[in-house]
């Protein structure tokens, strides 16, 4: 297991919390998932073996989102 804390930009209210929530938590692989808007930031626990940070990383541009300013 693997724990990261990846940056997530564009987010300004808490349905864009449940939005990222829920497209990283669709991740085969993620076993834990807690994003902040305050920090914006998804804070995750997943299996490296099965999903790679570029694929988390995908997942959240996918959303609508950004992990870089």
């Amino acid at each position: 297991m693997k724990s990261e804390k990846i940056g997530v930009y564009g987010m300004s209210c808490e349905h864009c919390v449940k939005t990222v929530t829920q497209a990283l938590s669709s991740l085969k692989g993620v076993n834990s998932v807690n994003v902040s808007l305050k920090n914006k930031s998804a804070d995750i626990t997943f299996d490296e073996g099965i999903v790679s940070d570029e694929d988390i990383k995908k997942a959240i541009e996918n959303a609508g989102y950004k992990t870089s300013e």
